[in-house]
């Protein structure tokens, strides 16, 4: 069953508008955002991210996909698991605005200081489109472990808000809360079909009309992809007066006009918009023994 679905409403949950201009030395094009955001407690973002830790920064530097990536070298892990001993932050340079508030702040902000500690209150996601995991700061959330006092949230006074006044009650709150503190979905990196299909909300064959829109964030591109067969799913939603779908590819493993076997999911319950679901989601339909081994699994 295919359900329709209006695409100015699946693009338009979150609220971000996204900007171009050169770096200093005019050779990186910067995109700066500005976001409006929900407001929620310490607590609340604690438990919402799935990755703490306390690090010294090490430097910052502008991708050559125009963002802020920060590196940091891990000293203690207070939520999730991290295997690494450096990550790296990544944001756009830009403003967010909390709706129903008086609060904004800075994002991509280069305040840190070298071989200074900070807690790092962060969601983790080990992406497809990124060549390692990805880190992304909550809320805003500062946090100098030597001069708590300068500690922001939201751009605001952490301890104004909190009534936190030190590092170990900021350390003794993460340590207790409750909630998501998952690794994300490691079948990203399978390659063997039946735990890719398994794991997939769609399989689809489709053909690739056209370019939506090139990330500019990650190595992905979104396509118009029009649906040809449903093999596994239902309920499945398409722009609006159509039969097609937009799909977050890995650049460069499609051609406008060809026809795939795709292997994707959702990114939300209303959306119009489908990501593949692993490294090995994206099949031709030329590659007969492929999609004969697909075919036999769904049987």
């Amino acid at each position: 069953m295919i359900r329709k679905a209006s695409l100015f409403v699946a693009i338009t949950l979150i609220i971000v508008t996204i900007a171009g201009c050169k770096s200093d030395d005019g050779n990186v094009e910067v995109f700066s955002s500005q976001a409006t955001v929900r407001q929620h407690s310490f607590q609340e973002i604690v438990e919402m991210s799935n990755c703490v830790v306390v690090a010294s920064f090490v430097s910052s530097k502008i991708t050559d996909r125009g963002r802020v990536e920060s590196a940091f070298n891990v000293i203690e892990v207070l939520r999730g698991e991290v295997s690494e001993k450096t990550i790296y932050l990544t944001e756009a340079k830009g403003y967010s605005t909390v709706l129903d508030s008086e609060y904004s702040y800075e994002t991509g902000n280069t305040a840190y200081e070298p071989k200074k500690q900070y807690i790092l209150i962060m969601r983790r996601s080990d992406s497809l489109f990124y060549d390692y995991p990805q880190q992304v700061l909550l809320a805003g959330i500062f946090i100098p472990v030597d001069d708590i006092g300068k500690s922001t949230m939201y751009g605001a006074s952490l301890s104004e808000m909190t009534g936190v006044e030190s590092a170990d009650d900021i350390k003794s709150i993460i340590r207790t809360a409750k909630g998501p503190a998952d690794e994300g979905q490691r079948y990203t990196t399978a390659i063997d079909f039946p735990t890719i299909i398994d794991e997939s909300d769609y399989v689809l064959e489709v053909r690739i009309r056209g370019l939506y829109v090139e990330g500019i964030t990650g190595n992905s591109n979104t396509y118009f992809c029009k649906i040809l067969d449903t093999i596994k799913g239902r309920n499945i939603n398409t722009i609006e007066e159509s039969d097609e779908i937009l799909v977050s590819l890995i650049k460069d493993s499609v051609v406008v006009g060809e026809t795939y076997i795709l292997m994707i999911n959702s990114v939300g319950e209303d959306s119009v918009i489908y990501t593949q679901s692993s490294k090995n989601s994206v099949i031709s339909i030329k590659d007969n023994e492929a999609v004969k081994e697909i075919e036999a699994i769904l049987k």
